[in-house]
């Protein structure tokens, strides 16, 4: 088994929570941007509920740093 965890301790509101082993979701939008199909290892990735709707729209389609979107844990299934 192989995995790459970034740790996070801390209480979050979460918004909505990423998991998956392709970067899009329905419509296109990048949920998990660094998700591979092909490397056998899931990315979650949470939105924290400080992050209103409107903003996580465009959060979703760009590649900068969010302090409010914690990402980078992979699990092998």
């Amino acid at each position: 088994m192989k995995s790459a965890v970034k740790t996070f301790t801390g209480k979050v509101t979460p918004l909505v929570i990423g998991i998956g082993n392709g970067r899009q979701a329905g419509g296109g939008q990048q949920l998990c941007p660094n998700a591979l199909i092909n490397d056998g290892l899931l990315q979650l990735r949470i939105f924290t509920g400080d992050e209103i709707l409107p903003a996580l729209v465009s959060t979703l389609k760009s590649d900068e740093d969010n302090p409010n979107i914690i990402e980078g844990a992979f699990v092998v299934v």
